[in-house]
């Protein structure tokens, strides 16, 4: 783990147990709900196989390449392996500018 990642989690863990916030949430960001953990756990079972296909495949990213993923996966066609696709990218866009918050609030260097 990096320097800077272990400060920001130290950080984080330290506000908390010093009751500078009020929950574990105000420190880590809210747990996944379990309202929907099925349709989660399908999420999270092929969210990385979808993305090890795509990069493999040297083809536009459109609903082609979703269809043919669809059928090797055996999950269903391209709306379902796009609405997959689409979904990580925006929980990994939204994980990015959580942890550049904790970095920035933290008053660290990502380089460190």
């Amino acid at each position: 783990m990096p320097a800077w990642l272990q400060k920001a989690f130290i950080d984080a863990h330290n506000s908390a147990t010093g009751y500078e916030i009020k929950s574990w949430d105000d420190a880590f960001g809210p747990p996944h709900p379990k309202k929907g953990a099925r349709e989660k756990r399908r999420y999270f079972e092929f969210s990385d196989k979808i993305m090890q296909h795509i990069k493999e495949r040297e083809m536009p990213l459109d609903e082609k390449l979703f269809e043919k993923i669809g059928r090797i996966l055996g999950i269903g066609g391209s709306t379902t392996v796009k609405n997959i696709y689409y979904e990580y990218r925006h929980k990994l866009d939204e994980e990015i500018v959580r942890l550049n918050e904790i970095i920035q609030n933290a008053g660290i260097s990502k380089k460190t």
